[in-house]
């Protein structure tokens, strides 16, 4: 694994964390909520509260900075060859499959930068 993805994962650890940790303090105080109040609509719910709020993120942190809060700690930035908006928001719908991050593993490019046509940069050297 190239010094690269070693600071991507660690950057995804960062904004997994970031996002993740309010996420799950919000569920403690709404959940029985839903539960009682909502029962019907679980999924929706579950869905809406662990994927909206990733995808935002991503989309914003990438589409206005070029980079998340854990992409900027860790110096990355994400690049873009031509229409900004499309290729991010591609970048970020491509991130809901779950094998996306696995060929991380494989090739050193995750599909949503394949797809999307973006890269991730280290800006520090």
């Amino acid at each position: 694994m190239t010094e690269l993805t070693i600071k991507r994962i660690k950057a995804f650890i960062v904004d997994g964390l970031i996002i993740g940790i309010p996420l799950q303090i919000g569920t403690l105080f709404y959940w029985d909520y839903i539960l009682k109040n909502h029962s019907e609509q679980i999924l929706f719910y579950a869905l809406t509260y662990q994927f909206v709020p990733f995808l935002l993120y991503w989309f914003i942190s990438e589409y206005f900075f070029s980079a998340t809060i854990g992409k900027k700690i860790f110096k990355l930035k994400v690049v873009v060859t031509s229409n900004r908006f499309f290729q991010i928001f591609l970048r970020t719908l491509v991130r809901l499959l779950p094998f996306d991050l696995f060929l991380v593993l494989i090739n050193e490019k995750p599909l949503h930068d394949k797809l999307s046509k973006t890269s991730v940069e280290d800006y520090q050297k």
